[in-house]
């Protein structure tokens, strides 16, 4: 497993000029529309994804052996202030 995420100087000077655009007011966000989603799983997690620290040693973990119920929400908010809430169950 990788055990640190690689960001090469092109990549943070790519962050920085993204982060600057956006403090100096330079964009028009009354176009834009935020949104973000979280999954739920009834019977443990998706994957194993996980990044591991040096010299420490990590518990065993199981995959998810068999179906479940998993529960999804979706959220938006538009420069407008309208928010849109949906859960979707999947059995």
């Amino acid at each position: 497993m990788k055990q640190v995420m690689k960001l090469s100087s092109t990549h943070k000077t790519n962050r920085v000029a993204f982060a600057s655009r956006y403090l100096s007011q330079e964009e028009d966000f009354s176009k834009w529309i935020f949104s973000d989603e979280k999954k739920f799983n009834g019977d443990g997690p998706d994957n194993l994804g996980t990044y591991l620290i040096k010299n420490i040693p990590t518990p065993a973990r199981e995959k998810r052996q068999c179906g479940g119920v998993s529960v999804m929400v979706i959220g938006c908010i538009s420069s407008k202030g309208n928010l849109m809430i949906k859960v979707n169950l999947y059995i």
